[in-house]
């Protein structure tokens, strides 16, 4: 995961995508300006931003599509094509998990008059908890998926056929297996993995703490 991250930022791809963001929103702003002060060309401009903007949000797509599988190349070059595709298999196998974590955070605004404090240690513990069954029914949907021509990652599949480690080279019950000893813990240390932990989970309290309290 750490080696495919590496890859987006060695490319300067977060870069690209500020820029791409930014253009868009350029002639997006120039076409309102043109139709506030009642051009008479904003007819044409219109029909030519009818025409461009589709196109180049569809080269963007493509553009980060390509990025992932860049990315994906750089991990699999830097840690073994099979230590690379069980990390896709496996975070495809938690996302579900991590996102039901965080609806249940933002949903105790309800009833909790401040957010919850350590939110960052309750992301392991939920992933940690998923059943083996929940995991491989998310692997199995993900398999199943081709890409559309929409979505800016591609498909599961394709991503392990890219790097050369098809879904039928893997076994699933491998990458489900929760680890005896976290990344985190072994890259890091358990002392050092702690304290940014809470350092993170401070960060988001005070970040989200008056938007919190005005609800």
């Amino acid at each position: 995961v750490l080696a495919h991250e590496l890859g987006h930022i060695s490319r300067s791809h977060g870069r690209f995508g500020a820029w791409i963001h930014r253009l868009g929103h350029s002639w997006s702003s120039v076409l309102e300006s043109l139709d506030e002060r009642g051009f008479a060309g904003s007819g044409v401009a219109r029909r030519l931003l009818g025409w461009y903007v589709p196109r180049l949000a569809a080269c963007t797509v493509a553009l980060e599509r390509e990025q992932e599988h860049e990315a994906d190349r750089a991990a699999a070059d830097a840690a073994g094509a099979r230590h690379a595709a069980l990390a896709l298999v496996r975070a495809t196998a938690l996302a579900p998990a991590v996102g039901r974590y965080w609806d249940g955070v933002y949903r105790r605004v309800v009833d909790d008059a401040a957010p919850p404090p350590a939110v960052f240690a309750g992301v392991a513990d939920a992933v940690l908890a998923v059943p083996h069954a929940d995991g491989k029914a998310a692997v199995d949907r993900a398999l199943a998926l081709t890409t559309e021509t929409t979505d800016t990652h591609p498909a599961l599949a394709e991503r392990l056929a890219a790097i050369g480690c098809g879904a039928g080279a893997l076994d699933v019950a491998d990458a489900l297996a929760p680890p005896a000893l976290s990344a985190a813990d072994a890259l890091l240390g358990r002392d050092t993995h702690a304290r940014l932990r809470e350092r993170l989970s401070s960060r988001w309290y005070h970040s989200v703490q008056d938007g919190w309290m005005e609800r």
